[in-house]
């Protein structure tokens, strides 16, 4: 096994898997067990992670930047900016700030939330 990345990288790279649609090395940056917390859904999981990392808007290219990380041992807040593009017109749909939070375990992660306002301190 690799040797485990800073808990900055693993949700940088989260990040890239999320945006690239690569679920080729979940293995590596989510426990067995991992959950993706959305609202009121849950991937629970590495199969149903896959199928999140799989997803794709048949009419939207959607990416998420992360604009501001914050790590607290082996918790992780981020702030993050999704951008929605339209990909016949290449213009913009929707562009949002959102934030996210991380549990690691052993420098992989065990749960991430998604949330549309910032995480209580």
């Amino acid at each position: 096994m690799s040797t485990a990345l800073d808990p900055e990288a693993v949700v940088r790279r989260f990040f890239d898997v999320m945006n690239t649609h690569d679920p080729s090395d979940l293995e590596s940056l989510f426990t067995e067990d991992a959950e993706i917390v959305m609202g009121p859904h849950v991937a629970r999981g590495l199969a149903e992670i896959r199928e999140i990392v799989l997803q794709r808007a048949p009419d939207l290219l959607i990416t998420s930047e992360p604009t501001h990380v914050d790590v607290s041992g082996d918790r992780v807040a981020v702030s993050f900016r999704r951008r929605q593009v339209w990909t016949e017109s290449n213009e913009p749909a929707v562009e949002e700030d959102l934030w996210a939070t991380f549990a690691l375990e052993e420098g992989r992660i065990e749960r991430a939330e998604l949330l549309r306002a910032p995480p209580h301190a």
